[in-house]
């Protein structure tokens, strides 16, 4: 009984999951193009962009046709700076239990999120794996890392699911993620390559706005 139960529950979360996310859309909202520098809009191509009832949305779209580019505004605001609201950790990554997530997937990388909002909300808790992430900048305004080895997660307290997943397909596939804050809102940005080419540090920093 209690397996046909679970079985029950597992379906009507999967199909309220999938009642909260409208249909995918070729655009991108006016809010997430400007974190970027106008000069470069001409390089940018095959956007798609999943809205939510409940969550942000989710946008992915190419830089150059040789990289991919994710934008999410994380849902919580805060007064404090990036600097002090970013907890970085190194901790195993993976699904969390009794949370259904869904994904998209580009050639190198998946990337992962429930449809529910996590609750408890305290601080952006960063996790990653390995041992090869380095912070290229970091101020009140954003951080900057890179990574040739990390899958990553992001949780909103040390107790709760995970709510953003990256995993890569492939090893030492360059990854460059930010954490960036315009008035209360925070960002995640990542750009990956197509290839295992490498990227320069400050590559994604170039391209945003100050």
């Amino acid at each position: 009984m209690g397996i046909i139960f679970y079985i029950i529950y597992a379906f009507y979360r999967v199909n309220s999951a999938v009642d909260t996310e409208g249909p995918p859309t070729a655009d991108i909202d006016r809010e997430y193009l400007a974190l970027f520098k106008t000069h470069f809009y001409k390089n940018f191509s095959n956007f798609i962009s999943s809205r939510s009832k409940i969550r942000n949305t989710q946008t992915a779209f190419d830089f150059d046709k040789k990289y991919a580019i994710v934008v999410e505004k994380l849902n919580l605001e805060s007064n404090s700076s990036v600097d002090y609201f970013v907890k970085v950790k190194r901790e195993e990554v993976g699904e969390s239990i009794n949370t259904i997530y869904g994904s998209f997937e580009k050639n190198s990388f998946y990337y992962k999120r429930p449809p529910e909002v996590p609750k408890g909300r305290e601080a952006i808790f960063f996790y990653y794996c390995c041992d090869s992430l380095k912070i290229i900048t970091r101020n009140d305004s954003l951080i900057n890392f890179y990574t040739e080895r990390n899958d990553f997660g992001i949780k909103y307290s040390k107790e709760g699911p995970f709510d953003i997943l990256f995993d890569r397909k492939y090893d030492k596939v360059p990854v460059h993620f930010i954490f960036l804050k315009r008035e209360k809102k925070f960002f995640l940005i990542i750009m990956v390559p197509y290839s295992r080419e490498s990227m320069k540090p400050q590559q994604l920093l170039n391209i945003l706005n100050g």
